[in-house]
């Protein structure tokens, strides 16, 4: 009677383990979702430093985040770099000794918190503009019989200190001692087509993430990641579309998800890459590619608009800049402002 006792008590045990197993198993992890704010700017346009809520933008476009977290705008109207502290004040970057004279477009970031800013026509002497707090804003001056002055028009630095300068269809590097590899790698063109095209993040172990050529966009994939031994691969989606009506339309892992026209995109320190994506007619959205090749929706509509809220019902117009801090929080510049968006 005690062996059979003992024998049904480990039977239900055993059952109760089993269940428990299998509902662990079936918990289904909760869905990220995201807040859109305006973090600074209003829709008038101007150039008004101080509190975020008194600031006004006049387009800003290019975006980068140092690595304490200070926020640094190319805003083509005002042919000036503006730069947001963490503590929520906002400035320009000004030297009268070297003012812009063409708008600045592009800004990145090099391992030393050197800011990098790419003009739109940069002038015969110099390629591009580099700040920091120890030297303040400087032209970037070269020898302009060694790089194609007019062509090149986005230059960015990896983490070893090398300048690169991206010029039409291929890149130029120059070494910290100013040893210049003009032929560094050619054919990674980027898309002419677009004032954007060829925008570049780096990441820590120093590959590229530019947006793709029309050519290559359209058979290859709209992201070009350059690895620092000159290899390329390309991501790619499904180019058709699969039910645009609903936020999360074409979310998935690749190949199988959908990418649209990539314009803007960053790449956070794990490798995870946030991109913005313009389709006329298709929505302006916010998405990210995790390590395993996810695509998520993370905020944005099918139209074109101004809404704060959640991600699904936020709107934007245009948006062209992003960038991501520490905490892994989203800045992206939308007309005249700064949007932020955050984990919920």
């Amino acid at each position: 009677m005690i062996k059979q006792f003992s024998a049904l008590l480990l039977a239900a045990s055993l059952l109760a383990c089993s269940k428990q197993a299998t509902d662990e198993t079936t918990i289904t992890p909760k869905e990220t979702t995201y807040t859109v704010t305006t973090y600074a700017g209003k829709e008038q346009t101007g150039k008004t430093d101080g509190k975020l809520t008194e600031a006004l933008f006049d387009d800003p476009v290019g975006l980068a985040i140092d690595s304490k977290d200070n926020l640094y705008i190319a805003e083509a109207g005002n042919y000036a770099v503006r730069v947001i502290s963490p503590s929520g004040v906002v400035s320009t970057i000004n030297s009268k000794a070297s003012p812009f004279d063409s708008a600045p477009h592009r800004v990145h970031i090099g391992a030393d918190d050197e800011v990098v800013i790419s003009t739109i026509y940069p002038r015969n002497a110099w390629l591009c503009k580099t700040y920091s707090e120890k030297n303040g804003l400087k032209d970037f001056v070269v020898d302009p019989k060694a790089i194609d002055v007019m062509r090149t028009s986005t230059v960015f630095k990896n983490t070893k200190g090398d300048y690169f300068f991206f010029n039409s269809s291929s890149l130029s590097k120059l070494s910290p001692s100013l040893v210049l590899d003009k032929d560094w790698m050619k054919n990674v063109e980027a898309a002419a087509t677009q004032l954007d095209g060829n925008i570049v993040s780096v990441d820590k172990n120093d590959n590229f993430y530019m947006l793709s050529g029309f050519f290559e966009s359209t058979f290859d994939g709209p992201i070009k990641i350059v690895s620092a031994d000159k290899s390329i691969k390309f991501l790619k989606g499904e180019t058709s579309v699969n039910n645009p009506k609903v936020f999360n339309y074409g979310d998935g892992t690749l190949p199988k998800a959908y990418l649209g026209d990539v314009s803007g995109l960053c790449v956070d320190k794990t490798g995870v890459i946030y991109f913005i994506e313009n389709n006329m007619g298709l929505g302006h959205r916010i998405r990210k590619i995790d390590l395993d090749k996810k695509v998520t929706t993370i905020a944005g509509g099918l139209t074109e608009g101004y809404k704060d809220g959640d991600g699904k019902d936020a709107l934007f117009t245009y948006p062209s800049g992003i960038a991501v801090d520490s905490k892994g929080n989203i800045y992206v510049s939308d007309y005249n402002r700064i949007r932020k968006i955050s984990v919920k």
